[in-house]
């Protein structure tokens, strides 16, 4: 059978199978038993004994060790000596794998020295006859212990790795919020901050243009109220597992068509911006869209945040094996401006592109050349698991 086949064989055996097997397995043993068992009554009814309970060691692993270890050490003095190590060995297998490691091990040390014991008292305890059969015996019981302990370790192990995988899982995901949080965020309230510094300071003496600027106001906004209702719904999805027939709709993620709206919010926000496209067009993973989005967005904050009076411009390069993203803006502010490994923006927009193996650069011209740009890669493979 090829070894990938073997998982998938034990994955569909249900707990009825095992007790079928199990039940199978002592119905052997106590057939192979009673074919080398001393004639009499006693005998057979000890071979029974020792290998009938052998069928529920699943359901009832504790009492079947019990009861098998009791017959299976009378057995030897009926010349059953192989069957009972094998049916001690059967019984004492799900105490070392399933039982708490104190009674895993007391059960592991009364099932070798019964073996031995037993072996040596149906010699009349001469120990050269004996020999023999207790290496046997004993050998039987150190390699089910060996196997059943190797058993428990690979399960608390798979057991250790799965709560390291969801461990893993939930820092991500706490990640990728934080990402989208802080992009939807940071724009809107960027673009809101400096419009209510507009519409104040002209209030008085141009009001239609302070008018102007609550109705940027309320338009970013109200974007970034949506983005944030669909960010929140689909948490709430995916912590109860999944959307109700009846739940509300969601709408898409934002992506590269949706940069005329991003590129009005901007303009409003008094920094006009170009889009420019070059190469051939065409649709991206879901996750790449959202990511290209969210990367021209908080590069187009920065430069309403930093910039001071500029203009930008956006070139999406649409290369065969790549998508490139250039943001370029030729602001003269004094102000701060995030350079090349600080900011949550750049970080950020650094996580996203390191997710699909691209590169990302961010830094001012070169003197005399003002402004700042950011550049970045996202090769055109497979969606990312």
């Amino acid at each position: 059978m090829p070894q990938e086949a073997r998982p998938r064989l034990a994955a569909r055996l249900r707990p009825g199978h095992w007790l079928v097997i199990d039940a199978l397995a002592a119905a052997v043993l106590a057939a192979v038993g009673l074919v080398s068992v001393q004639p009499g009554a006693l005998g057979p009814l000890t071979v029974v004994a020792m290998t009938a309970p052998l069928a529920v060691r699943r359901i009832w692993p504790v009492p079947v060790f019990g009861v098998v270890l009791a017959f299976s050490a009378m057995a030897p003095q009926f010349e059953v000596i192989r069957d009972a190590d094998l049916a001690r060995a059967m019984a004492l297998y799900p105490l070392l794998v399933l039982a708490p490691e104190w009674l895993a091990a007391g059960a592991g040390v009364a099932a070798l020295t019964t073996t031995l014991l037993a072996i040596l008292a149906a010699y009349d305890f001469h120990l050269d006859e004996a020999a023999g059969p207790m290496f046997s015996g004993g050998l039987i019981m150190t390699t089910i212990g060996a196997i059943g302990v190797a058993v428990r370790l690979h399960r608390r192990y798979v057991a250790s790795e799965r709560g390291q995988a969801a461990e893993r899982a939930v820092s991500q995901e706490r990640l990728r919020i934080a990402r989208e949080l802080h992009d939807v965020l940071a724009h809107g309230m960027s673009v809101i901050t400096i419009q209510a510094g507009v519409a104040r300071h002209v209030f008085e003496v141009r009001p239609r243009e302070a008018l102007r600027a609550l109705e940027a106001i309320e338009d970013s906004s109200r974007s970034s109220l949506t983005e944030l209702r669909q960010l929140l719904t689909a948490l709430r999805a995916e912590d109860a597992g999944a959307l109700d027939d009846d739940g509300p709709a969601l709408d898409p993620a934002p992506g590269l068509a949706d940069l005329a709206t991003l590129v009005a919010r901007t303009n409003a926000a008094g920094v006009p911006v170009e889009v420019r496209t070059r190469g051939r067009r065409r649709p991206l993973p879901p996750g790449m869209e959202l990511s290209a989005y969210r990367i021209v967005q908080e590069a187009l904050t920065n430069v309403v945040k930093h910039a001071g009076p500029a203009r930008a411009e956006v070139l999406l390069d649409y290369q065969p094996e790549a998508l490139t993203i250039e943001v370029t803006d030729d602001g003269t502010a004094a102000g701060t401006r995030p350079g090349t490994g600080s900011g949550h923006g750049l970080m950020g927009m650094r996580e996203r592109v390191a997710v699909y193996g691209g590169r990302l650069s961010a830094g001012p011209f070169p003197p005399p050349r003002p402004g700042f740009r950011v550049h970045a890669r996202l090769p055109l493979g497979e969606e990312p698991a």
